[in-house]
C-alpha cells in the first residue's frame, strides 16, 4: 500500500491510544469485581458484554500502535476485532430496545426483554447440542463425551430447556425452549426491530451496519476483501475511528446494567467521562478532515 497516514491522523492515533488504555485498564478494575462470583444470568451475559468490549479496546489498541508505525497490513486485525464489538453492540442496543418497554405504571406494552435474552442465550446452545451426522459418524465423535456437554449445559441453563420434555440424547435440541427458527437474532431482524423503533435519520445504528459491513468483506475472502485491501489508509482509519466511537456507547451500556448489580459509582461516572474524552477526540478529528 503506497498511500500514508497523514500527519494529522498519526498524531490522532496517539490521543486515541492513550485513551483507549486508560479505558482499558479502569475496564479490568471493573471487571475484577464480578470475578468468581455467582452471578445472575442477566447479569453473568453484560458482564461478559463488557469484557468482550474492554479486550477488543485492549487489542486494537496494541494493533493501532503498529498500524501508526506504517505497518499497515495491521488493518486485516484491526478490522476482525472491530467486526466483533460492532455486532455485539447492536445486539446491545437491539436488547435495550426491548428493555426500554419493560412495563411501567406508564407502560403496558407487551414484555419481550426476558424473550430476547433467551432467545439470544439459546441460538449457540442449539448450534452446540445439533451435531450434524456426518460428525456423529466421525471417528473423532464421543457419545460420552457429548453425554457430558449436554449434562453440563442443562445444569448449567436449564431455564431455557423445557421441564416437561425429558432430554433426548440423540436430538437433545428438542427439547430447548426455543428452537430452529424461532431463536434466531440475524442482522436482519435487528435492523429492522432498530428501523422500527428509532428515528432512522437521527439514529446512530445505520453506521455501525455500514461499518461492521465493511469489515465483514475482510472476514470473509472476496473480491470486495480485494478491493478493500487498496482503499486509502485514511479513510481505513475513519472507519477505524467511528467503530472505536460507537463501541464505546457498547460498553457504557453493558456497565449500567451492571451497575444494577455492584455499586461502584466513583469507577462508573471516571469510567464515562474517560469515554466522553475518546468520543471527543474522534469527533475533532472527524470535523478538522471536513
Amino acid at each position: 500500500m503506497d498511500n500514508k497516514l497523514s500527519n494529522i491522523n498519526r498524531k490522532q492515533t496517539i490521543k486515541i491510544v492513550d485513551n483507549l488504555d486508560k479505558i482499558v485498564a479502569l475496564g479490568f478494575q471493573i471487571e475484577k469485581k464480578f470475578q468468581g462470583r455467582s452471578l445472575h444470568i442477566e447479569t453473568s451475559v453484560y458482564a461478559s458484554y463488557f469484557q468482550r468490549f474492554i479486550c477488543c479496546y485492549e487489542s486494537v489498541s496494541m494493533c493501532i500502535k503498529k498500524f501508526n508505525n506504517g505497518i499497515y497490513h495491521f488493518e486485516y486485525p484491526i478490522s476482525i476485532l472491530l467486526r466483533a464489538s460492532l455486532l455485539d453492540c447492536l445486539t446491545l442496543i437491539y436488547l435495550r430496545s426491548y428493555y426500554e418497554e419493560i412495563p411501567t405504571e406508564l407502560n403496558n406494552t407487551k414484555p419481550n426483554y426476558n424473550t430476547e435474552l433467551g432467545k439470544l442465550l439459546s441460538s449457540q446452545i442449539r448450534r452446540i447440542l445439533t451435531p450434524s451426522k456426518a460428525d456423529r459418524n466421525s471417528n473423532q465423535f464421543n457419545l460420552d463425551s457429548f453425554k457430558n456437554t449436554i449434562d453440563v449445559t442443562v445444569e448449567k441453563f436449564g431455564y431455557l430447556f423445557n421441564d416437561s420434555k425429558n432430554i433426548d440424547y440423540n436430538k437433545p435440541s428438542r427439547s430447548l425452549i426455543y428452537g430452529k427458527h424461532s431463536d434466531e437474532i440475524t442482522n436482519p431482524i435487528i435492523r429492522k426491530r432498530l428501523d422500527h423503533k428509532y428515528n432512522y435519520s437521527d439514529h446512530y445504528h445505520p453506521h455501525i451496519f455500514y461499518l461492521y459491513d465493511i469489515f465483514s468483506k475482510h472476514d470473509h475472502f472476496g473480491m470486495m476483501s480485494m478491493l478493500l485491501s487498496k482503499m486509502d489508509i485514511n479513510e481505513v482509519f475513519e472507519n477505524f475511528s467511528w467503530s472505536l466511537y460507537y463501541i464505546r456507547d457498547g460498553i457504557v451500556l453493558s456497565l449500567e446494567f451492571l451497575r444494577r448489580e455492584e455499586n461502584f459509582e466513583q469507577e462508573y461516572h471516571e469510567f464515562k467521562r474517560l469515554c466522553r474524552n475518546l468520543g471527543g477526540i474522534i469527533r475533532c478529528m472527524q470535523n478538522n478532515s471536513n
